[in-house]
């Protein structure tokens, strides 16, 4: 099965729309100035919202290790997506506290990351990534990034068989979480799942 990631929710409606939805992880940006980004209070109302099942996934960008194992902690997030430079030791620090984590990649490197994440070079942006850039051999299983939408989502599907795909702007409407396309882009995902 497919894993689905729906990113950079903000307010409580997105919280409710994933519920609904019922993808397999949600995204909070942790990355100071994104437009997404939202603060450690607001994660936890929203974390107190989702369903318990569904599993929360912090993004930092060469963050302090204490900054991003204080939400871990306080079981805000279980998974950790590192969006920055971050060495091999700081994956193996952030699975020995408990987390999954998740890298993202621009090139092939060896890792033990739970996940690798190929994404645009402007995360967030909604630009497609080009898909022929990804490495024959991932060093894991990957989620694909990058412009995603329920126009090209069977075609990505198909072409690129990802373990997961995150979205967050292709499912958005004038720049907000959009509850009937995160529902039609999930159910697109499972339907594909199905027929293969």
């Amino acid at each position: 099965m497919t894993l689905v990631k729906i990113c950079g929710l903000m307010q409580p409606d997105d919280a409710q729309a994933i519920n609904q939805a019922r993808p397999d992880f949600a995204g909070f940006i942790f990355v100071p100035g994104k437009r997404r980004q939202i603060s450690l209070a607001q994660a936890t109302q929203l974390r107190h919202v989702i369903q318990p099942q569904i599993k929360t996934v912090g993004v930092f960008v060469d963050a302090p290790l204490a900054e991003m194992l204080a939400p871990l902690h306080q079981g805000i997030i279980s998974v950790i997506q590192l969006h920055g430079h971050e060495p091999e030791t700081t994956v193996q620090k952030l699975q020995a506290a408990g987390a999954q984590v998740i890298q993202v990649q621009r090139h092939a490197a060896p890792t033990q990351a739970d996940f690798v994440l190929y994404d645009a070079v402007q995360p967030g942006s909604g630009k497609t990534f080009d898909w022929q850039q990804l490495p024959a051999q991932p060093p894991r299983p990957f989620f694909l990034a990058g412009g995603l939408n329920l126009t090209n989502i069977n075609n990505a599907l198909t072409q690129v068989q990802p373990a997961g795909v995150d979205v967050s702007s292709g499912v958005e409407t004038a720049g907000l979480k959009d509850p009937a396309k995160i529902a039609a882009f999930v159910q697109a995902v499972r339907q594909f799942d199905s027929e293969v």
